[in-house]
């Protein structure tokens, strides 16, 4: 049986790897079906989940909201070095101070010789995290200030899930426009096609050889599969 969309639809939990687009060979109806993420998450938005009604052939999609936004602003840390092992200052120059100041390994491995020194001046939570991880099982000791924070542009109102559908069926090469339509306020709702109306028709599971859903005359062949 094709599955049934709902809210909580992901590559992870379908094995979906890539989209795949889709034609009828009679019709020349276009279907994609499959999921991608998005590059930009700025709207709040993750990616999306491409469905197609079973009855009639509808475009529609599930757009995916970020869960946690994160918070208003991210600290600017400052992170040094106070104290290394002498086995880890060739690593501290390797790995760090090559990269933060742009210099010769030799020029860095001089520099690491004369502790305390600045390892990074204006750098994010992440870096330090990593910094940390590597370093301090080693045996050195950082100190991490705060000096500065930079706005989060992914901030924002939380949003939910959302059906997005196309204004009408698409056939041939011109592309229809997305249209936004109800949200999802929960885990396994049931959805129903926009044009049809017929209740939980909208499938990712739409293959190659499938009789069309428009036509019921053709089968539906493969166009082409592609990634983000």
């Amino acid at each position: 049986m094709p599955r049934q969309a709902g809210s909580c639809l992901s590559c992870q939990t379908l094995g979906l790897s890539m989209p795949t687009d889709l034609k009828c060979n009679d019709c020349d109806l276009r279907l994609s079906v499959g999921w991608y993420h998005y590059h930009g998450i700025h709207d709040g938005y993750t990616g999306r989940t491409l469905l197609a009604c079973r009855a009639c052939g509808e475009q529609h999609a599930i757009e995916h909201a970020m869960r946690d936004r994160g918070p208003k602003t991210y600290p600017l840390l400052k992170v040094s070095v106070e104290s290394a092992p002498s086995d880890a200052r060739s690593v501290i120059a390797r790995r760090w101070l090559r990269k933060e100041r742009n210099v010769s390994y030799n020029e860095a491995l001089e520099a690491v010789r004369s502790l305390p020194i600045v390892l990074c001046e204006r750098t994010g939570p992440h870096t330090v995290e990593a910094i940390r991880k590597e370093l301090e099982p080693l045996g050195v000791q950082l100190t991490v200030e705060t000096v500065g924070e930079v706005p989060n542009a992914n901030c924002g109102p939380p949003q939910s899930d959302r059906l997005l559908f196309t204004t009408e069926r698409q056939f041939g090469e011109t592309r229809q426009p997305w249209q936004t339509g109800q949200n999802i306020s929960q885990e396994g709702e049931v959805l129903s096609c926009a044009l049809c109306g017929r209740a939980g028709s909208l499938t990712v599971e739409v293959e190659p050889k499938n009789s069309c859903p428009s036509c019921k005359r053709g089968s539906l062949i493969l166009v082409s599969s592609w990634i983000t």
